[in-house]
């Protein structure tokens, strides 16, 4: 599957808002508008940040924030 191929890379996400299901995440979009899932807090919505992609479930990625 094409998507999986980009895990374990860094990619910049826009931020978009909380997960409603998960207060300690975030969730936001890749260049590429897929979602990505990833714990960090809400003062970074609205903002770009690098996250490492992690997992896949369906279409949504899930990830940890990068150095």
């Amino acid at each position: 599957e094409e998507s999986r191929k980009w895990l374990g890379r860094t990619v910049s996400v826009f931020t978009e808002a909380v997960n409603p299901r998960n207060e300690s995440e975030i969730i936001g979009r890749t260049d590429r508008d897929k979602k990505v899932i990833f714990p960090s807090e809400a003062s970074l919505i609205g903002t770009f940040t690098n996250v490492q992609l992690t997992d896949l479930r369906h279409e949504t990625f899930f990830g940890l924030p990068a150095e």
